[in-house]
């Protein structure tokens, strides 16, 4: 099987050129769904986004798996990968938001966005198109911290 996820070849129907401009915003027909973003507050203060994933992401997704452990980054793509190639993060960022969804959770670190969480799934369409894949990835320094009751307050 396919690990659509990650290594797996685009499709006439995922190219990102067909989907997005040279300026990275939506063309006519491929809308960024903005409804899905939701935000809130750590109680210690940290601000939280949760968003569909966007193509401008690529390098900001390869920091989060380059601050993965080994172990971690191996139980992400089922084998050893020290580094990301640029190609895969290309694939993991450019989504149709239907066959292919992705969501990262984003924080600031000293005035810049860095994403500390991914998850997609992917509907597998060949054959019967009933199955699908998906993968869930936390930055390791930040496990744990969404877990016990009260932790975070919505900002609406």
């Amino acid at each position: 099987m396919k690990n659509h996820l990650a290594n797996a070849p685009i499709s006439d129907s995922q190219d990102c050129s067909t989907m997005w401009s040279e300026r990275r915003r939506p063309v006519p027909g491929c809308h960024y769904p903005t409804a899905q973003i939701d935000v809130w507050r750590l109680k210690d203060g940290a601000k939280i986004t949760l968003r569909p994933v966007l193509p401008q992401d690529s390098p900001l997704l390869g920091n989060l798996m380059s601050r993965l452990s080994p172990s971690a980054r191996r139980n992400r793509f089922h084998g050893a990968v020290n580094k990301i190639p640029a190609q895969w993060l290309d694939r993991m960022t450019c989504v149709d938001h239907e066959q292919h969804v992705a969501f990262v959770m984003t924080t600031t670190h000293n005035g810049h966005e860095l994403i500390i969480a991914d998850a997609r799934y992917f509907v597998n369409k060949e054959g019967s198109g009933d199955s699908a894949e998906f993968a869930v990835v936390v930055d390791e320094s930040w496990q744990r911290r969404f877990d016990k009751p009260g932790a975070y307050k919505y900002e609406c």
